[in-house]
Formats: structure tokens, sequence, C-alpha cells
């Protein structure tokens, strides 16, 4: 995705193609939507922070943009994987957006030491 998101970037510029990429995600989400004919109307209320989910996927798709070309496809990756984990570790924490709290454990520092650790080997060696 990446690869294929930055040679939109490569050819269209950072913020256009950063308006082209959900575009056309939307295009195929409504032609995936007429094969399939799900439901249009949804089967329950849901809190409006739930559609903060778009929000994210608008400003990964427009960070990758901005990465491109900068560094590494592997390190942009990583860097997402750190971040998602991150907020992921925050979200258990405090049982945000109404999920069940797990509270922070230290011998989880090692799984993000490994990971730090592999996104500073990927950046410099």
């Amino acid at each position: 995705m990446l690869v294929l998101n930055g040679g939109l970037t490569v050819g269209f510029g950072k913020w256009l193609a950063s308006i082209l990429i959900p575009v056309v995600g939307l295009w195929a989400i409504l032609l995936v939507y007429a094969v399939g004919r799900g439901p249009l109307v949804p089967k329950l209320r849901v809190p409006l922070y739930y559609f903060l989910g778009g929000v994210v996927g608008v400003g990964t798709t427009l960070f990758n943009n901005l990465a491109f070309g900068v560094i590494s496809v592997s390190v942009i990756t990583g860097l997402g994987l750190l971040g998602q984990s991150l907020a992921s570790l925050a979200i258990d924490h405090f049982g945000l957006l109404g999920m069940e709290k797990r509270p922070f454990q230290p011998k989880k520092l090692v799984g993000f030491a490994f990971l730090a650790l592999g996104i500073l080997l990927m950046m410099f060696l």
C-alpha cells in the first residue's frame, strides 16, 4: 500500500495524492457494496467518536505520503506500527473509547524496546 500510494504521491504530489487515495478507496468500497448488497440501514446507533477511524486513516495516509521518498518504506511502516502500539497501550491502560481497562505492565516495555531498536537499525544501517 505504501509503495502504491507513494507512486501516486510522486505522480500527483503529496496533497492531491492524499485526496485521490481515499476517493479511490470510496469507489472501491462502493463497488464491493454493489456486489455484496449489504444493508444500508445501520443495525444500531454508535458513538460519534467511532467515525474518527476515517480521520485517523486520512491522517495516516497523509503522513505516509509526506514521509515517502524522505525515509524508507520499511521505516515508515515501523513508525506506523510504533504509533499504533503506543496508542493501543494508552487505550488499554485508560479504557478509552469504551474499551475494557487493561493496566500497563512494565514487561510490555521489552516489546517496545525491540520495536524502537528495529526502527533505529532500519534508519541508520
